[in-house]
C-alpha cells in the first residue's frame, strides 16, 4: 500500500501557506463580475523520473474574467514508489505535493481552452532499507511550469465537468545537495511529466 512519506504534515503545512498567499493575490486580482468555479479531480499521473504510473488527486479554485480569459489554481497530491537502487528487500518512495497557477485562454470563446502557467513542488523522498536505522527521509521544494488543454462541460446551471491534459516540467529536486546523502541514481527529480484529469465542479 503506497504511504507518504514522514514529513508529510510539515510539508503540507508549507504548501497550504504557499497556496493561501496565491489565493489571497488571486481573490484581490479577479474582478468582482468574474465568474467562480470549485471543483475537485482525479486522474492519471505519468512521471519522467521514475517507473511508476500513479493517481493524482486533488482541488482546483478558478476565475473566468471574460469570455476568452480565466485563471485556474490546483493543489495536487500524488505517491510513486521504483526500485531505482536494485537493493533486495528495499522501499524508495516520491510523494509529490503539487500547486500550478494556470492562466487560460479560450480561443473561440466556449469552453475549449489551452493554458499555461507556474508552480511550486514539495517532493518527498524516502527509501527504506534492510536491516536498524538505515532508513532516509529527504525532501527538497522545486519551481516548476506547466501547459497543457483542457475543456469544460457546463450542466444545469451550476454544474460542471472538467477534462485536462497537462505536461509539468520539473526544474529538479536535488536530494544531493545533502551531504549524508550516497544515492547518485535518486538524487533529483526533475523531467517532464505528464497529467490526465477529470474533476467536478460548482460554478458561481
Amino acid at each position: 500500500m503506497h504511504r507518504l512519506p514522514n514529513s508529510f504534515p510539515s510539508r503540507l503545512a508549507r504548501l497550504r501557506i504557499f497556496g493561501l498567499l496565491l489565493l489571497t493575490l488571486l481573490v484581490f486580482a479577479a474582478p468582482a463580475t468574474a465568474e467562480t468555479t470549485l471543483e475537485l479531480f482525479g486522474g492519471y499521473y505519468d512521471p519522467d523520473s521514475v517507473d511508476d504510473n500513479a493517481q493524482v488527486f486533488g482541488g482546483r479554485i478558478g476565475w473566468k474574467n471574460s469570455d476568452s480569459f480565466g485563471i485556474l489554481i490546483s493543489v495536487g497530491a500524488i505517491d510513486l514508489e521504483d526500485d531505482l537502487l536494485e537493493i533486495e528487500d528495499e522501499d524508495l518512495q516520491f510523494g509529490l505535493l503539487l500547486a500550478d497557477v494556470s492562466f487560460q485562454w479560450y480561443p473561440t470563446s466556449n469552453n475549449f481552452y489551452v493554458f499555461a502557467g507556474v508552480g511550486y513542488a514539495d517532493i518527498g523522498l524516502e527509501i527504506d532499507l534492510p536491516g536498524d536505522n538505515n532508513d532516509i527521509d529527504e525532501n527538497e521544494g522545486t519551481v516548476t511550469g506547466n501547459a497543457g488543454v483542457g475543456y469544460r462541460w457546463d450542466f444545469g446551471e451550476t454544474w460542471f465537468l472538467r477534462f485536462e491534459g497537462k505536461a509539468r516540467y520539473f526544474e529538479g529536486g536535488d536530494f544531493a545537495n545533502d551531504d549524508d546523502f550516497e544515492f547518485d541514481s535518486a538524487d533529483s527529480y526533475d523531467g517532464l511529466d505528464t497529467e490526465y484529469t477529470a474533476g467536478f465542479g460548482w460554478r458561481f
